[in-house]
């Protein structure tokens, strides 16, 4: 009868022990939109609007995260202080960015979301190289489609309420 010493099972599980976690892996998106050090704030700009991605990543030769530029980065750092679009994005580009492995739990991601204050983080394997990008909406989107189904197995368990309203 179980698996602990006494063979009872626990009233709780402590954090994290015994716990099913989904990997950042199989969330992100391994679809991830560059951009290079050297292209201009418009060029960028530009991208992300034609392809709805609100961040672009620069990497090294041997495709590690070297930067990332926002929405929030040219909103704040180019449009705010009247960057010449014609500039290279390195100047508004946010170097060295936060990373995440993606064999890290999706609460790992989270963490860094909130003390990071970002949106967004890239998704490296083991050698660092980049494989995709996690964004709190993917986080919010698994969340839902999880309520939705705790919805529906509440909805197959719950007796008829009206059942006991109706007289026939």
């Amino acid at each position: 009868r179980g698996d602990t010493p006494t063979g009872r099972i626990p009233r709780r599980i402590p954090f994290g022990v015994g716990r099913c976690s989904m990997s950042v892996g199989r969330l992100c998106s391994r679809s991830v939109d560059l951009v290079d050090e050297n292209e201009t704030i418009r060029e960028a700009a530009c991208r992300m609007r034609d392809r709805e991605v609100g961040m672009l990543v620069a990497v090294d030769r041997a495709g590690r995260p070297v930067g990332v530029v926002s929405d929030r980065d040219l909103a704040i750092r180019a449009i705010a202080e009247s960057c010449d679009a014609a500039a290279p994005v390195r100047v508004v580009m946010s170097p060295t960015p936060r990373t995440i492995a993606e064999e890290a739990p999706i609460e790992s991601a989270l963490s860094l979301m909130t003390f990071g204050a970002v949106r967004r983080l890239p998704v490296v394997d083991r050698a660092g190289k980049l494989v995709g990008i996690i964004a709190l909406d993917d986080v919010v989107a698994l969340l839902g489609e999880e309520l939705d189904q705790v919805r529906k197995v509440l909805g197959r368990q719950m007796p008829c309420r009206h059942a006991a309203e109706d007289p026939a």
